[in-house]
């Protein structure tokens, strides 16, 4: 009869073992689920990333051959600048050569005024001089 009560004994204790070896079980093939969820979760994540990333590495590129473009057309505008100042120096010093000829030409039309009005205060004066001659009754030569 011990003998029996040893073997029931045993054989529940097997049952519980049994039953809790099941549940363990059922809880790892759970867990086991729930990583190989996990897993399938981050190589989605992961694939997302790289996308992310590709798509990144393809703006910094576009942004880096934008900026490029932008300090060419800005070098390029800096010649362009460079050529205009010179250019606006050579016409203020072309500028300032004319109006040096002007004030040159000014002056020579002022002095050539001046003469000219001297001269026909001379030719007035002439005219309005009486001559020596022909008042004094043909005085000097024509006598004899």
């Amino acid at each position: 009869e011990e003998l029996q009560d040893s073997k029931g004994s045993l054989e529940g204790e097997i049952s519980e073992l049994e039953d809790h070896k099941q549940q363990l079980l059922d809880e790892a093939e759970a867990e086991k689920e729930r990583i190989r969820e996990s897993m399938s979760s981050l190589k989605g994540a992961k694939k997302e990333a790289e996308a992310d990333m590709v798509e990144v590495q393809d703006n910094i590129e576009r942004r880096r051959k934008e900026l490029e473009m932008l300090e060419a057309k800005l070098k390029d505008w800096g010649r362009k600048e460079e050529v205009l100042v010179s250019k606006q120096t050579d016409l203020e010093a072309r500028e300032d050569e004319l109006k040096r000829k002007e004030a040159q030409l000014k002056s020579r039309e002022e002095w050539l005024l001046q003469k000219e009005g001297e001269q026909r205060a001379a030719s007035e004066r002439r005219k309005l001089t009486p001559r020596r001659e022909g008042l004094g009754g043909g005085g000097g030569g024509g006598g004899g």
